[in-house]
């Protein structure tokens, strides 16, 4: 009990650290969010916010210029979320590829199979099968399961596998080996059934806490 006491103490220590990422369109909102799953080979995947506000919402711009040498943005226009290479003072129907409508542009895969994670780089921590290889740092790699991110271990391999933490077809977060896609894949954890990883504790004392914060 003592064991997960610490845990858990470490783990809302983490979540209370507030990082700097407050907007004067949202506050609360993050510096940085990261974009993967199906998209044009031309569009960046880290995209930065702006001091810009549109429909009373925050605007991202990606962090390098792609498609014909010029910028990408992220925001919400005609009540969806999306992408275009067209600032938000030039935008139209024609160059706005509509995304998902929603409070946010992380809370759900968007409509042409791309996703957002406002978080790259995670945690886990605690008591789990196969310790040596399920604890560690994951990042996001940018792929896609079951509609979420999946995140891949910045130390594998291990024992010659990869390791991947990911959302099985319930919706519950899990962690196993070899890429969730493939038909080798073996699950060693299976943990909470929410929107993110880092919601909250993990059955048996396991946690995914966000690590890093943006800066």
């Amino acid at each position: 009990m003592k064991k997960k006491s610490t845990l858990f103490v470490y783990v809302i220590s983490i979540f209370l650290h507030t990082p700097d990422t407050i907007n004067a369109a949202q506050p609360g909102i993050y510096k940085e969010i990261y974009l993967g799953g199906e998209i044009p080979q031309c569009v960046p995947t880290q995209f930065n916010l702006t001091e810009m506000v549109f429909n009373e919402k925050s605007v991202y711009q990606g962090s390098r210029t792609f498609c014909n040498n010029q910028p990408i943005y992220i925001y919400y226009y005609n009540n969806h979320w999306g992408l275009t290479n067209a600032s938000p003072n030039n935008v139209d129907g024609n160059t706005f590829t509509k995304g998902i409508n929603s409070e946010w542009p992380w809370d759900s895969i968007w409509h042409n199979g791309a996703v957002i994670t406002p978080i790259r780089i995670i945690e886990v921590v605690g008591n789990i099968n196969f310790k040596q290889c399920s604890l560690g740092n994951y990042f996001f790699s940018s792929e896609v399961y079951n509609d979420k991110p999946i995140y891949r271990k910045l130390e594998s391999p291990c024992f010659g596998k990869e390791w991947y933490l990911y959302a099985d077809t319930e919706g519950h977060w899990s962690i196993g080996y070899n890429d969730p896609h493939a038909s080798s894949h073996y699950r060693v954890s299976k943990g909470i059934k929410s929107a993110w990883p880092w919601d909250k504790v993990w059955p048996e004392g396991v946690a995914v806490a966000i690590k890093y914060f943006h800066d």
